[in-house]
């Protein structure tokens, strides 16, 4: 329990003893819980993270554990946005730590964060990926409850995120939108945009060629979205890597649903180049 609010906690471990994964370990304190798994074809798993609150309200602190042994594959989606309330005077938190051994596989769509009015949350992800482990993480930024007026009306964002690959670290971020101080729908920052995702991909061939294919891919989506009758969808993004073992995607968009779209398109494509299916 926080000082001033609640903890919900998930702590999940997968294996593969039999070449199919399965949910070793569970421990879930409410309101956090996960749907039962769904074991897929291909012997791997897919899990919905669910969340039965209103969201974060001041003071709540969220802790998520995932753990990957050899040869676990596993997809985490959400049962929708994660909504973080009015929490100036005490902000929200949310620590996630993410293992994946060496042969594992883990495709992770993240819940949109939508920070409401006045809205505090500190949030700070620990990624630790041994070698011939993967791992595709995408998250998304909402700004505000567009249709309550509520564009950049949230108090702060604050985000950490360390990712080590083979014990080395090949990804770090440290981010902080703090709108009363910055402007950060001018252009240089979200551009008139609303919505902001990334998507993290870290495994040994995360490397130029992979960069240059999703860069291609990426550019056809952004045309498709070009042609769109609606001037108000826009959808624009770049793809960027690291030193070795890591490459990020970064998309601005207006709405949600757009960048879950093409996240889902942009890891699909690297999972099947990643592991040849």
């Amino acid at each position: 329990m926080s000082e001033k609010g609640i903890t919900g906690r998930v702590v999940a471990h997968f294996d593969a003893p039999t070449n199919r994964t399965r949910l070793s370990h569970l421990a879930c304190v409410a309101p956090l819980k996960v749907a039962k798994p769904f074991p897929q074809s291909d012997g791997s798993l897919h899990i919905c993270l669910m969340d039965v609150s209103p969201g974060l309200l001041a003071g709540d602190h969220y802790d998520l554990q995932w753990r990957l042994e050899t040869g676990a594959q596993v997809l985490i989606t959400h049962q929708g946005f994660m909504r973080v309330h009015p929490s100036r005077d005490s902000p929200t938190s949310h620590e996630q730590s993410i293992s994946i051994a060496s042969g594992a596989l883990l495709e992770y769509e993240a819940a949109p964060i939508l920070l409401y009015r006045d809205a505090a949350l500190r949030a700070e992800t620990k990624i630790e990926v041994e070698q011939g482990g993967i791992l595709i993480l995408s998250e998304i930024i909402c700004a505000g409850r567009t249709a309550h007026n509520e564009s950049f009306a949230f108090d702060s964002y604050r985000g950490h995120l360390q990712a080590d690959y083979a014990n080395e670290l090949v990804a770090w971020n440290s981010t902080d939108l703090t709108p009363q101080l910055h402007n950060l729908s001018a252009r240089g920052a979200w551009d008139g945009n609303t919505h902001w995702g990334t998507t993290l991909i870290i495994a040994e061939n995360a490397n130029k060629a992979l960069q240059e294919t999703l860069r291609a891919e990426l550019r056809t989506i952004e045309a498709e979205y070009k042609t769109q009758p609606n001037d108000a969808i826009t959808l624009r993004g770049g793809v960027g890597l690291s030193e070795r073992h890591s490459i990020t995607i970064s998309l601005l968009a207006r709405r949600a649903y757009d960048i879950e779209q093409t996240a889902k398109r942009l890891r699909t494509h690297a999972r099947q180049l990643l592991t040849g299916c």
